[in-house]
Parts: C-alpha cells; sequence; structure tokens
C-alpha cells in the first residue's frame, strides 16, 4: 500500500513503482511452504489490481507537496539503488539455498550407492536398518557408533584383540571405512580436511601395525 500510495503521487517518472518487483520477490521468500504458498497469488493479484489502479489514473491520484517539488531523476535513482541492493541481498540467499540444495542432493546420492554398494558386499536385504546407519555416519550423529556397534557386533571385538589401546576416534574411522566411505566422504561429514583424514588412516596403520602394501578397505573387511 506505502508502493501504491508513493508511486501514484508524482507519476511514473519518480521509479517507486519499482519497489513492487522487489515485495513481488520477497513474498515467494516469506510464503515458501505449501500452506503459505496461496498468500503469493493474493499479493501478486493485489499488487498487479493496485498498479493498473495507479496506471489508469497516469499515476497521479494523490498530492504530496513535498514530492511533488522532489527532482523526478533523484528520486528515480535513488529507487534504483534501493531495489538494485534489495535484489542482491535476495540473490544471496537464492544461490545459498541452492547450494544447499545440491549440497544435499549429492549427500542423497552419495547415501544410497554406499547403502547399494554394502548390501551387495553383505548380501543381505532386510536384516540391517543400512539406511539409518548411513545417515547417522553422513550426519556424524552421536548415536553412529553406538549403531555400528550393534549391527556389526564382531567387529568392535576383533579390533581390540588386535590393539586393546584403541582410541574411539581410530574406531569411528574403522567404522567409516567398513561402511565403504572415501577419504573425501569421511572429510566432509566429520568437517575435517582430507589431509588430516590421510594422517589419521597413516596414525591407524601404525596403531595396528598394518603395512602400505595392504588396502585398509580390504583390511577392515577381513575382521
Amino acid at each position: 500500500m506505502f508502493v501504491f500510495f508513493f508511486s501514484s503521487t508524482s507519476g511514473l517518472e519518480n521509479g517507486v513503482s519499482l519497489y513492487y518487483f522487489l515485495l513481488l520477490t520477497i513474498s515467494l521468500f516469506i510464503f515458501n511452504t505449501r500452506k503459505t504458498s496461496k498468500y503469493i497469488i493474493v499479493v501478486f493479484a493485489t499488487a498487479f489490481v493496485l498498479f493498473l489502479i495507479s496506471y489508469y489514473y497516469d499515476f497521479r491520484i494523490f498530492r504530496i507537496g513535498e514530492v511533488e517539488n522532489l527532482n523526478a531523476k533523484s528520486q528515480r535513482f535513488v529507487t534504483f539503488i534501493i531495489v538494485f541492493m534489495g535484489f542482491s541481498v535476495l540473490g544471496y540467499f537464492i544461490l545459498s539455498k541452492h547450494f544447499l540444495v545440491l549440497e544435499l542432493y549429492q549427500k542423497g546420492l552419495r547415501s544410497e550407492k554406499i547403502i547399494s554398494d554394502m548390501r551387495e558386499k553383505l548380501n543381505r536385504k532386510d536384516d540391517m536398518d543400512l539406511e539409518n546407519l548411513v545417515k547417522l555416519a553422513v550426519n556424524d550423529d552421536i548415536a553412529f557408533i553406538p549403531k555400528i556397534k550393534s549391527s556389526f557386533p564382531n567387529l568392535y571385538d576383533n579390533l581390540i584383540e588386535i590393539n586393546r589401546a584403541i582410541t574411539s576416534e581410530e574406531f569411528k574411522l574403522c567404522a567409516l571405512l567398513k561402511l565403504g566411505f572415501t577419504t573425501k566422504d569421511i572429510a566432509e561429514y566429520n568437517h575435517i580436511s582430507v589431509r588430516t583424514v590421510q594422517a589419521r588412516k597413516s596414525r591407524l596403520r601404525k596403531s595396528f601395525g598394518i603395512s602400505a602394501d595392504v588396502d585398509l578397505y580390504n583390511w577392515i573387511d577381513t575382521l
């Protein structure tokens, strides 16, 4: 209503009508759920009707002396700058949301691949909740360790037989290797660098006496 009022005081040349586009774009972000999406139609329809009314009266419905005395060129410039800044901020949030959705999509694809590979390796269908197990690992959930122990009950016992001084960090790394997580996966889901994961793998080899020519994934699969 503010845009309608001020855009209808001194003609279309004042540039205030540009704010309609900013408001319409903002409404797409405010009402972004199924329940509230119907309000987008209300906002768009209202803006369209108000614009038509202003257009019918040549954008000169109301009279404000101060506004009419302002330089139209200056008004347009200020309006353009504000609208430009508004769209720049919206663009930032649009890109942020896009990259977040893309990251979640890629995680979902990777999780499906890990689950598929594990089912093929274990030759099991329904006797293990691999979906939940991988989900906990991807989200770096504290419930992952108890879940991996219940899913692979012999894993911890076999590891502790080799090295009774095994740390929780080493066991978690072994669990992730057991699921087939790559170095990049482990780094991403645990919010650490690839170099840190590589260093932990090297320490794991020393701790368990694994020679450099032995593949860690094959080694963990034998346990």
